[in-house]
């Protein structure tokens, strides 16, 4: 099996030598370039974008998970550490919680929620 490497954008220490193991990753599902994915709300009518977390955000979602075993607000989480704007830039902080679960419908975020799950492959 050939490796393609390639350069990551960012590369925290300047030195160019940041690189991911393309061809292993895309093997494994996983998207490589965070594109942001469309998910359709039908309820609300609205069109999200979601994209993948990153591993850095990946383990910061466990760890929320495990300091927090019963996953109070777990939709809520999901929506706000998935739902992008065209760049993949996320739109929502953890901040932004509470007001999601207050005034948004439970179908709509757990849409969301579900789709994140989803394209992240937690939903086994």
């Amino acid at each position: 099996m050939v490796i393609v490497m390639k350069r990551h954008k960012r590369d925290s220490d300047g030195d160019g030598t940041m690189a991911i193991a393309v061809a292993e990753l895309e093997a494994a599902g996983i998207d490589t370039e965070r594109r942001p994915q469309p998910v359709e709300i039908v309820v609300d009518g609205v069109r999200l974008l979601i994209r993948a977390t990153t591993a850095v955000e990946r383990v910061k979602l466990v760890k929320w998970m495990v300091a927090n075993p019963h996953l109070p607000n777990l939709e809520e989480e999901m929506f706000t550490r998935s739902v992008c704007d065209e760049s993949g830039r996320l739109l929502f902080t953890s901040g932004d919680v509470e007001t999601i679960a207050d005034t948004m419908s439970a179908e709509a975020v757990g849409a969301v929620a579900v789709a994140a799950l989803r394209l992240n492959g937690m939903d086994k």
